[in-house]
């Protein structure tokens, strides 16, 4: 998997769960707050991420706790957004 690389100086480097949203935070220290799936995608498409995945809190797995419908919300957020970057590199491609 091959994630766009517009700002490889600032890598995704952590993600949580938050009052609702997913937490981004980036390795030059940027924190994005978002429940939405596009805006995920974007901030995917802005920063590079590790092919084999992004450190997560232990937020991610009690999602519930956090805000979220369900115990796997955030998860589920975060996926349906890499799926998105993944299905506009296809179409591009």
């Amino acid at each position: 998997m091959n994630f766009p690389n517009t700002n490889s100086n600032d890598p995704i480097n952590f993600l949580s769960a938050n009052n609702g949203e997913l937490e981004i935070h980036t390795e030059q220290g940027l924190i994005y707050n978002t429940a939405k799936v596009e805006t995920i995608a974007k901030i995917i498409n802005n920063h590079t991420m590790p092919t084999d995945g992004v450190p997560s809190s232990s937020t991610m797995d009690f999602a519930d706790e956090e805000g979220f419908d369900t115990y796997d919300g955030a998860t589920k957020l975060w996926e349906k957004a890499v799926d998105m970057v993944i299905a506009q590199q296809t179409i591009a491609a």
